[in-house]
C-alpha cells in the first residue's frame, strides 16, 4: 500500500478547571494514497437496491422476506430476494412426483413427462417423412389409374378398329356372295 504524510487541519479544545480554550492547529497524518472512499462497482438485480451506506444490495420485498422467515421450514435468499425451504428440508421423490423446494417444501405431483428437444426434433423428422411419403404414394397411385384408363381405352379402341375390319371384311363377303347369286342368275 502505498501511503505519505499530509497535514490536516483540526481544532484542540484544551479543558483548564472550568473553561474551554479551542485552538486550530495542524496535525501531521499519515495518508494510504492507494485507499479511496466509495464502493466501486457493485450490480443489483431487478429485486434489489443499493445501500450506500453498506455498499451491498438489499431486497425491496422486505415484508416478504418477514414473513418468510416466520415459517420454520424456510430461509430468505438474499441474492434472488426470494423464499426457499432449508436445504435440509429438500428430498428425492418417488417417481412422478417432484420436489416443490419454494412453497410446500413437499414432494408433489410432477407435470407431465416433457420431451427433449432431441426427441422433439427427431418426431418432427418423422412426421415429416411420413407426410412426404403418403403424398408421393397418392400422386403415384393417381399416376397409375391415368395409365390404367389410357390402356384400357386404347385396348378398346384396337378391338373396336380390329372388329371394324372385322365388319368390313364380312360386309365385302356377303356383297361378293350377293353379287356371284345375281350373276350367276
Amino acid at each position: 500500500n502505498e501511503t505519505g504524510m499530509q497535514d490536516v487541519p483540526v481544532i484542540l479544545e484544551r479543558i483548564s478547571g472550568q473553561t474551554t480554550v479551542e485552538v486550530c492547529t495542524t496535525v501531521k497524518m499519515e495518508i494510504h494514497i492507494s485507499c479511496n472512499c466509495g464502493c466501486g462497482d457493485v450490480e443489483c438485480n431487478e429485486k434489489q437496491d443499493f445501500n450506500e451506506k453498506s455498499c451491498s444490495c438489499i431486497c425491496k420485498n422486505s415484508s416478504e422476506r418477514g414473513q418468510c422467515l416466520a415459517q420454520y421450514n424456510k430461509i430468505w435468499d438474499e441474492e434472488h430476494c426470494s423464499c426457499r425451504c432449508r436445504p435440509e428440508e429438500w428430498r428425492d421423490c418417488t417417481t412422478g412426483y417432484e420436489y416443490d423446494g419454494i412453497y410446500t417444501c413437499q414432494c408433489l405431483p410432477g407435470a407431465p413427462v416433457s420431451a427433449s428437444l432431441g426427441v422433439m426434433v427427431i418426431l418432427i423428422v418423422i412426421i415429416v417423412v411420413l407426410a412426404v411419403c403418403v403424398v408421393g404414394l397418392g400422386i403415384l397411385y393417381h399416376r397409375s389409374r391415368k395409365q390404367n384408363a389410357f390402356y384400357l381405352s386404347q385396348q378398346r379402341s384396337f378391338r373396336t378398329y380390329s372388329s371394324q375390319g372385322q365388319d368390313e371384311k364380312e360386309s365385302e363377303a356377303l356383297r361378293a356372295r350377293e353379287l356371284e347369286v345375281v350373276t350367276n342368275h
